[in-house]
């Protein structure tokens, strides 16, 4: 059994001050002088105390406030891809759930190990494809503020909500347009992060590979690399694979460098190498020539993750519910395009 959970008054008697003490130094609320302020947080933190934050709401009517964190790195999120994933789901999101009287946060770029969510004024959290050993999920366990991921949050998918990018469908599909339109020798792209949507792409790759009788080419990339990362590594898939005819590169930003690379060094698209990308972003719709990529859905990914959200906070206790998605679409544009 759980032990009870430690009280605001239990903190006031081993800081030796008052309840009303405690609450301003743990709220940053009030005046409390420095010094007072830092023994009594460290002093919760050594007795393991946790806000209850439902109580919060009922005496506040709560901040009505809903976080959407990521922790993708700037080197994928930023630049032209700032108009992208996350803006997408963030405009959809704030629309969708101010219908319901709650507000989005925009949080980008999170520093998992040194962000503290004490510092949001937070009720709930969506994140988005979060790996499987994020800091963030962690925390928000442990100060039980509820939260829903866009994409698989862990390998045991009961334990929390999720809206299923279905990213073993979506590489499946790519991997077949790519070979209708002539690829055999097609190379994979993916992140080095713990994401489910690498993990499950490249689990799709291997399985399809194994069904052709072709040999893997599955490359993965650091995420803080960027298009630099995507860069050298077409160049390498190139020089130790000449055969290639197809990459399918998994993550829109290390497109944009394999687009570079190949128009750096005069390899025609699509007449010697075709490649395709998951998200039907801005980067895949202004490449020369333009990407196919996919329709995910994201409208409704970000419908689906606020509804899922309400119901974590009208009932805590309901167990984990995973929401299936429209299936993916292939969007097919010049570059993948059969010679």
């Amino acid at each position: 059994m759980k032990k009870n959970a430690v009280t605001i008054a239990e903190v006031a008697k081993k800081a030796k001050v008052s309840k009303t003490t405690v609450s301003h130094a743990l709220s940053g609320k009030g005046q409390v002088n420095l010094e007072t302020r830092l023994k009594i947080k460290e002093i919760a933190e050594q007795l393991g105390y946790r806000p209850n934050r439902y109580a919060q709401a009922l005496r506040t009517g709560g901040s009505k406030t809903i976080a959407l964190i990521s922790t993708v790195p700037s080197a994928i999120s930023g630049g032209v891809s700032k108009l992208g994933f996350m803006m997408e789901v963030a405009t959809v999101a704030a629309s969708y759930a101010m219908e319901h009287g709650l507000f989005v946060l925009l949080i980008p770029s999170l520093d998992e190990k040194t962000t503290d969510l004490n510092h949001l004024n937070i009720d709930a959290a969506i994140l988005l494809e979060p790996s499987y050993d994020d800091e963030i999920i962690k925390k928000l366990s442990q100060q039980k503020i509820p939260f829903v991921s866009i994409g698989r949050p862990s390998i045991a998918i009961e334990e929390f909500s999720y809206v299923d990018l279905c990213s073993y469908q979506t590489t499946a599909n790519l991997l077949d347009h790519l070979q209708q339109q002539g690829a055999k020798h097609i190379a994979l792209m993916i992140g080095q992060a713990q994401r489910a949507s690498y993990l499950e792409a490249a689990q799709a790759y291997y399985d399809y590979c194994q069904a052709q009788h072709i040999a893997e080419k599955l490359y993965s990339i650091s995420e803080s690399e960027g298009e630099k990362g995507a860069k050298d590594t077409v160049q390498h898939i190139l020089q130790a694979y000449p055969e290639t005819d197809a990459i399918l590169v998994l993550v829109d930003t290390f497109a944009s460098g394999v687009m570079q690379y190949l128009q750096e060094n005069q390899i025609a698209v699509p007449q010697q190498i075709k490649v395709a990308t998951r998200y039907n972003g801005v980067r895949a719709q202004i490449a020369q020539p333009p990407l196919t990529a996919v329709n995910l859905h994201l409208d409704e990914v970000a419908k689906t993750a606020i509804d899922l959200l309400i119901q974590q906070l009208q009932s805590p206790a309901a167990p984990a519910q995973v929401q299936q998605i429209s299936p993916p679409e292939i969007i097919q544009r010049a570059s993948s395009k059969q010679a």
